[in-house]
């Protein structure tokens, strides 16, 4: 079953965006979210009620790593113990997996599918719930614009269709070493969700970041700037501290603290937004149910 929507939400592809920003070399990733099965009821007056099912797919992260052929060789081959190590961390089910790129085309490379026709079995066998569901691939690509004064940002999603057991074409066109259309990484869309959209928020109400930013280290300890007291002619003493006072270590914790509380502060207003969303939408409930009452009422009494 081919996927027929793939949404994802603003902070997380905001998070994706800022790594690319900050991140110089090309890096690739695990796409985390969820499969979700959504049936269709159609009425007709002739003839019986019809039914159909559509597999829709929802990102909530991008799990980024620090440079490319983080789970596969430079050929396209899959390191199976790499790759279990970094599925198995995971409290999400794997919907796939990404690489960013600078300054090329948003499409995918030799290498790309070679990863894209191996990758579902493997997966498969590490979160069975994957088995038999299209596969997630994305290529997002920064450039530079106007001498270096811009950044632009280009990103197209695919789906890798699982290969059914017995399918001849597939096999003898694996055996030539060219994938059938099919069998390719194939184009499909991916929506933004934002908080004017009534589904999105109740998509988004349970959002929580869990990729980390690639390139940038957890703080592990509070840095302590350093003083250097020193006594004046009058006798006064004061402290005096400088940039030269600090190791590159230590510039670089405080810059990843620094940024860890910005992204800390919009998170915070995010989920106050969620949660103001939240009770709008309980209090148009409650009225919506108040005037259910009051019309029913009103057809008891005529």
């Amino acid at each position: 079953m081919d996927l027929q929507d793939v949404r994802t939400t603003g902070p997380s592809l905001a998070s994706l965006l800022q790594s690319m920003a900050r991140n110089h070399l090309d890096f690739d990733g695990l796409i985390l979210g969820s499969y979700e099965t959504r049936t269709t009821s159609t009425m007709h007056d002739d003839r019986a009620e019809e039914k159909s099912a559509s597999l829709e797919a929802g990102i909530t992260s991008f799990q980024s790593s620090a440079s490319v052929c983080s789970f596969y060789n430079p050929a396209g081959q899959i390191d199976g113990e790499k790759l279990a190590a970094l599925v198995l961390e995971q409290q999400e089910t794997v919907l796939g997996w990404f690489v960013s790129r600078r300054a090329v085309w948003a499409k995918p490379s030799a290498r790309d599918s070679a990863v894209c026709a191996h990758l579902p079995v493997c997966l498969a066998r590490l979160q069975p719930q994957t088995a038999g569901k299209p596969m997630l691939f994305g290529v997002f690509t920064a450039g530079e614009d106007h001498n270096g004064a811009t950044l632009g940002f280009q990103h197209r999603m695919y789906q890798q269709l699982p290969q059914q057991e017995g399918d001849s074409v597939a096999a003898s066109a694996e055996a030539s070493g060219v994938p059938p259309p099919r069998h390719r990484p194939w184009p499909v869309p991916m929506r933004i969700i934002n908080l004017g959209s009534l589904r999105g928020a109740r998509a988004d109400r349970d959002y929580e970041p869990l990729a980390p930013v690639a390139g940038l280290s957890p703080v592990e300890r509070a840095v302590q700037i350093p003083k250097d007291d020193r006594q004046l002619s009058n006798g006064t003493s004061t402290s005096v501290s400088g940039p030269e006072a600090l190791s590159e270590k230590e510039l670089q914790q405080i810059a990843v603290a620094d940024v860890q509380r910005q992204v800390a502060g919009v998170e915070t207003v995010y989920r106050a937004l969620m949660a103001q969303v939240a009770s709008l939408e309980s209090a148009v409930s409650a009225k919506t149910a108040k005037l259910t009452g009051v019309l029913a009422d009103i057809d008891d009494m005529s």
